[in-house]
């Protein structure tokens, strides 16, 4: 049975009308996976940026923990001067009394 015309106009506008709704569908699907390529950038840049605030605080803290080990060993001499003073002075204040 032949196919009219009209009816070959109608088919063609079926076609048209699925060949439009599968490019829209198609450019949907690149928005989207552009959009997952993106989100998937901006997790990585989040990762690395992560890692680069843990290696400055890493280092943050081996430069305080050093800074407060001097200050340690400052106080440690300082104590210990302020004992050999003292006792120097408590040694000399008992020679004076014994023998002045």
């Amino acid at each position: 049975m032949p196919v009219s015309l009209k009816n070959k106009k109608q088919l063609r506008n079926i076609i048209r009308e699925i060949i439009k709704e599968e490019l829209k569908l198609d450019e949907e699907l690149r928005e989207k996976l552009n959009i997952l390529e993106r989100i998937t950038r901006v997790e990585e840049e989040l990762k690395l940026l992560r890692q680069e605030i843990d290696k400055r605080f890493e280092a943050l803290q081996r430069e305080m923990d050093a800074r407060f080990e001097a200050m340690d060993k400052r106080f440690s001499m300082l104590t210990w001067f302020m004992g050999a003073g003292f006792s120097l002075l408590a040694l000399l204040i008992t020679l004076l009394k014994l023998f002045g």
